[in-house]
């Protein structure tokens, strides 16, 4: 078994760095929701995808990472979405649009990357994402191989939630897991906490 421990200084500095990437251009940084199929590469132009929501950091998205977990401020609101669909993967960029990750978005317990309740979306409607954080574990056995997307004071993805209601606002908590490949069969695993 591949086993990882990660000091707590290290963890706090992979989170500064991804917290310095999202404020990196001249502005706040983004998460965008689009339907479609998700680029094989994040450095990939779009191209039939439909934009359906656009979600904005502070500018610091964030204070300093503290115990390996970056909370994020809060992010400001799409107040119309501007098209209904469903939501498939989402890009966090820097203020310039600068690509820092896709993320596959799914409903709860469909394994993607980002899990939400429901991934219709409405348009018209408010769409809001609660407050967040990235953890950055500090090991790499089964039970900890992961980064989390996680509402703040929350343990896991228990509390996620999206609220979607015809012409009232949408609520996101999210799951943010790592892929790993086992080293057995190069098959890709997905591991819950």
């Amino acid at each position: 078994m591949a086993v990882m421990r990660i000091p707590q200084a290290t963890r706090n500095a992979m989170a500064e760095t991804m917290r310095l990437l999202i404020d990196g251009g001249g502005s706040a940084g983004t998460i965008k929701f689009y339907s479609g199929l998700m680029p094989d590469h994040a450095w990939d132009e779009l191209t039939n995808q439909t934009l359906l929501a656009t979600l904005t950091f502070a500018h610091p998205c964030a204070e300093t990472p503290v115990g390996g977990i970056l909370d994020f401020l809060p992010i400001a609101e799409d107040p119309e979405v501007p098209a209904s669909g469903i939501v498939s993967w989402a890009r966090i960029a820097d203020g310039d649009g600068n690509t820092i990750l896709d993320l596959d978005v799914t409903g709860p317990n469909e394994g993607g990357m980002i899990e939400i309740n429901t991934t219709n979306i409405c348009k018209g409607g408010p769409f809001r994402l609660r407050d967040f954080g990235i953890n950055f574990p500090g090991k790499s056995d089964k039970q900890a191989r992961r980064i989390m997307l996680r509402p703040r004071g929350t343990q896991g993805i228990e509390g996620n939630t999206l609220e979607l209601r015809k012409g009232g606002p949408v609520t996101m908590f999210s799951s943010l897991n790592f892929r790993e490949l086992d080293r057995d069969d190069g098959q890709e695993h997905r591991h819950a906490q």
